[in-house]
């Protein structure tokens, strides 16, 4: 766990004195959650839940207004600790110090530092749009662009994981049950339904086979099911079928029954 000096006379600055007791809290929270140069990512709904300041977030305009030119917006939520970098660094940064290298690097990031004098700018403007920030802007509005680009490469398969709505024949719980049955179904024996595409085709094959038959279409799934089947097919005819099936396979789950209860039975 990384550690922070903080400055011993930090409760006794002037303009500290005058801050309330959530205002004093929040600032040493965020100099303690600062990277190593001073610029903070700023959640403030975790910050809220963190330090415990009632309504953070919906007081934080008044409270930045408070800490004005000690937080520095810089653009979306990243913000910056001017006073961090002399508390931390008070000899100031030098490439010559491999550890404080990274600092400097971090902030050429961000358009902090000046590399004319070594130190880092002094002159950020009241709300921060200078030319550093417009461009930073800038290079905001391009990664953005980059993003729609993206968007109209999207594959079949990312456009499914986004839309993922499925559209039922029949609206009935009964049905919506069974449906997900045959879904786990089809999990279970390692052929699952892959994709939104797939699985809406596979439903409007299934109420085209029941004619449109709520009742046809559950005794499809639960054929195909009983069957070990990995499709759905239309209903066998009885006609069609060795006329001792059903009561063949009704026989076999009853002798299944008994000897369960005789196993368990015996187990007493």
């Amino acid at each position: 766990m990384a550690k922070r000096f903080i400055d011993t006379g930090f409760f006794s600055d002037s303009w500290v004195l005058d801050l309330s007791m959530e205002e004093k809290l929040f600032v040493v929270y965020l100099y303690t959650n600062c990277d190593h140069a001073g610029i903070i990512d700023l959640n403030l709904r975790l910050a809220e839940f963190q330090t415990g300041i009632e309504e953070l977030v919906k007081n934080y305009p008044t409270l930045s207004k408070q800490l004005k030119g000690r937080l520095v917006h810089l653009y979306d939520n990243y913000h910056f600790l001017p006073k961090f970098i002399k508390y931390q660094y008070p000899k100031g940064l030098s490439y010559n110090v491999k550890a404080q290298k990274s600092v400097i690097e971090r902030l050429q990031a961000f358009k902090l530092y000046d590399e004319k004098n070594q130190t880092v700018k002094k002159d950020f403007g009241n709300s921060y749009q200078t030319v550093q920030d417009k461009d930073m802007d800038k290079d905001i509005d391009k990664e953005k662009d980059k993003d729609k680009d993206k968007d109209k490469d999207k594959t079949k398969s990312e456009i499914e994981t986004e839309n993922p709505e499925i559209i039922l024949p029949f609206d009935s719980e009964v049905f919506k049950n069974k449906w997900e049955l045959w879904k786990d179904y089809r999990k279970e024996i390692k052929k699952p339904i892959k994709g939104v595409i797939s699985e809406q085709a596979a439903l409007k094959d299934l109420s085209e086979m029941a004619n449109l038959n709520e009742n046809t279409a559950i005794q499809i799934i639960n054929q195909s099911m009983s069957k070990n089947w990995q499709g759905l097919f239309e209903l066998k005819s009885i006609n069609n079928e060795n006329p001792n099936e059903l009561a063949d396979y009704a026989q076999e789950i009853k002798q299944r029954v008994i000897n369960r209860h005789s196993a368990e039975s015996t187990a007493d």
